[in-house]
């Protein structure tokens, strides 16, 4: 136990990396015998065009629910409710691994998430897709930006949500609620993953994708909590929204996709 605490203290990072590599293990265990299970019993094949057999009921069911979630959310953001004593509670608990390299790395880090770097991805993407002749994904890839943005900025102009006490050095101007750097990040990477997992085959490639990039999602988030630039509630409806964008980007490529299929 003694070992434990120190090594939570003096060197947290090991202990995320260990984490991280043991989920990933994991889940990819799980994909792989999860293949292999759908092979054996000749469960329908899901293509690469249908991204796993994603179908819209489901995406708008998915994306309802997300509405709700995070509506809900949003009556636990008055001064003194339960949601701002737990996020003040996460706050205080993260402060002790606030040395200043973990400052410094969290501050790089967090520049991925952007939104001078996500413009430059997005931009990035476009041109090679146009030139790959994958010119269907561009529409529904801003979509999905385009869209978190505005829901973003929206929410941040209506909820008006003060920022938590900044760190020394580190200041942030625009409202709290939600973060735009989780948002931004989610909407981005994630629907690149969604882009690789359409178009690699196998399950196990489509995981790696997947799940790294969820990986750098997470961890963009974190930064912004543990800058103290934001709540963890910011982040965590930051990260819905921008899921609920990649749901209706992606339901829009399949759209497209289908009605490029059929033209003669």
């Amino acid at each position: 136990m003694q070992i434990l605490n120190t090594i939570v203290h003096k060197a947290p990072w090991l202990m995320v990396a260990a984490l991280l590599i043991a989920l990933w293990w994991t889940a990819r265990a799980t994909v792989e015998r999860t293949g292999r299970l759908r092979n054996r019993i000749r469960i329908g094949k899901a293509s690469a065009e249908d991204f796993s057999g994603l179908t819209l009921p489901l995406i708008a069911i998915a994306f309802l629910f997300g509405l709700f979630l995070a509506g809900d959310l949003l009556p636990g953001l008055r001064e003194g409710s339960g949601l701002q004593a737990f996020d003040d509670m996460v706050n205080r608990r993260i402060d002790p691994l606030r040395t200043k390299r973990a400052v410094l790395f969290f501050t790089g880090l967090t520049t991925l998430g952007g939104t001078w770097t996500l413009s430059i991805l997005v931009l990035a993407a476009s041109g090679f897709l146009w030139l790959l002749k994958k010119r269907e994904h561009v529409l529904p890839l801003w979509l999905t930006v385009l869209g978190t943005m505005s829901t973003t900025f929206l929410g941040k102009g209506i909820i008006d949500r003060a920022r938590p006490e900044f760190l020394a050095g580190i200041t942030a101007d625009s409202p709290s609620f939600p973060s735009g750097h989780a948002a931004g990040a989610m909407a981005v990477y994630g629907f690149f993953a969604y882009l690789a997992a359409r178009e690699l085959s196998g399950p196990r490639a489509r995981f790696e994708a997947v799940y790294w990039s969820m990986t750098l999602v997470f961890l963009i988030g974190f930064s912004r909590i543990f800058l103290s630039v934001h709540y963890f509630s910011d982040v965590l409806v930051g990260w819905i929204v921008g899921f609920l964008w990649i749901l209706a980007g992606a339901a829009a490529d399949q759209w497209i996709s289908r009605g490029t299929a059929q033209t003669p």
